[in-house]
């Protein structure tokens, strides 16, 4: 199947147990987890086939066996309106099912300028991590200086840690306090500004020690009819 476009190309899978990160491209992940992109779409939809196949059996959301699924769709990104959102999904914290939120700012679109079209954390890490994404370059980064800031705080300390080259090039999706002490409706925010509400997906980071996932993209979406998805936004 080849990968449609509207796509960035790949799956990233990151286990913080292990520190074992795997990168798919987008038309063997739709074939891991039986998606027709037709059907599917993204966001919601990915996030549901993921989980369903990946956690088959009731868990303990807080346990490492649960995972934190960043899910763009493929108007992500692009220039139609309201495009730059995705879904974070998770096991809730709250009710032991499925939860998912939605969320904006500028994180979505450029985790997918780095070539991204879904993001899987799975695992615990020992200690207080954080994951760098660089374009093609994913690395599981120490997190202990952050670990209690506030996401304002924790959002230009990793700008400047990272070195951005202009403000806001970096992009960062982080836990605050309630997260990190597992209260079990927390919630991450993208650049301290947008929140997947009702996920409780902070939770479940802090529950990994994941205190924050930054990302600096510099690609490009291909789109299939510009002009065609531009008219048919804005009618």
């Amino acid at each position: 199947m080849a990968i449609p476009k509207g796509y960035a190309g790949s799956v990233a899978i990151i286990n913080l147990t292990d520190s074992d990160i795997r990168v798919i491209p987008t038309d063997r992940f739709f074939k891991e987890y039986d998606i027709d992109p037709r059907l599917w779409v993204g966001g919601d939809g990915f996030i549901a086939k993921i989980l369903w196949k990946d956690i088959p059996e009731a868990i303990d959301a807080l346990s490492p066996d649960n995972e934190v699924i960043v899910a763009t769709g493929p108007w992500t990104a692009t220039a139609a309106p309201q495009s730059g959102r995705a879904m974070l999904g998770c096991i809730s914290p709250e009710t032991g099912g499925f939860s998912s939120g939605s969320f904006g700012w500028y994180f979505p679109a450029v985790m997918k300028y780095a070539g991204y079209d879904v993001l899987i954390v799975k695992g615990k890490a020992e200690k207080p991590v954080y994951i760098s994404i660089d374009n093609e370059e994913i690395l599981i980064r120490d997190a202990a200086h952050i670990w209690g800031k506030e996401t304002g705080e924790t959002v230009k300390a990793l700008r400047e840690e990272i070195g951005e080259r202009f403000e806001g090039e970096v992009r960062v999706l982080s836990i605050s306090v309630a997260g990190e002490n597992l209260v079990r409706y927390a919630v991450p925010c993208g650049d301290a500004t947008s929140c997947p509400g009702r996920s409780g997906g902070g939770t479940v980071m802090g529950s990994k020690n994941l205190k924050a996932i930054t990302v600096r993209g510099t690609g490009e979406i291909q789109i299939n009819d510009p002009m065609g998805l531009l008219e048919s936004s804005y009618n």
